[in-house]
């Protein structure tokens, strides 16, 4: 067991490292972050650009979600995203979650959405 030394006075006081808490840095974002992958479809709302496509979600949290794709979307752009959810309503009713939001971050083949909106639908089972 490792001994964390304080104090370099004489009479040093130790303490076990096991009785304290290492804090890595801090967190930028807000909400915990789940990693989580689906498929999600997504499309703009506003703009002349118009921009239709498929991707996986890389993690997602109550605010908003990553999704990696090959297609690249810009910052600022507003979109509505749908995925269907891992669980069903009542055990049998399948979920889809319907959100929009704006893209806050773009990177190469990923892009991070801020939630402006999300609600959960019920939605036909596949066949």
């Amino acid at each position: 067991m490792a001994t964390l030394v304080l104090g370099e006075e004489k009479g040093l006081w130790s303490q076990s490292v096991s009785n304290y808490q290492f804090l890595s840095p801090p967190e930028r974002r807000g909400r915990t972050r789940y990693p989580i992958e689906l498929q999600v479809r997504y499309h703009t709302l506003l703009g002349r650009l118009r921009v239709n496509g498929l991707g996986r979600t890389v993690n997602i949290s109550s605010s908003g979600l990553m999704i990696a794709s090959p297609d690249p979307v810009l910052a600022g752009t507003k979109l509505e995203v749908r995925m269907a959810w891992p669980l069903d309503l009542d055990g049998g009713i399948p979920l889809q979650l319907v959100a929009t939001g704006k893209v806050v971050r773009s990177e190469r083949h990923s892009f991070a959405i801020e939630f402006s909106s999300h609600e959960f639908h019920t939605s036909k089972r596949d066949s």
